[in-house]
């Protein structure tokens, strides 16, 4: 699922999302 998003063209919102979930499990 998150590889279909990646190729899409809200990748960029992807991105944005993956890192406030790092933030929270740091």
């Amino acid at each position: 699922m998150g590889a279909m998003l990646d190729s899409g063209p809200g990748n960029l919102t992807v991105l944005r999302i993956r890192g406030l979930l790092k933030k929270k499990l740091d």
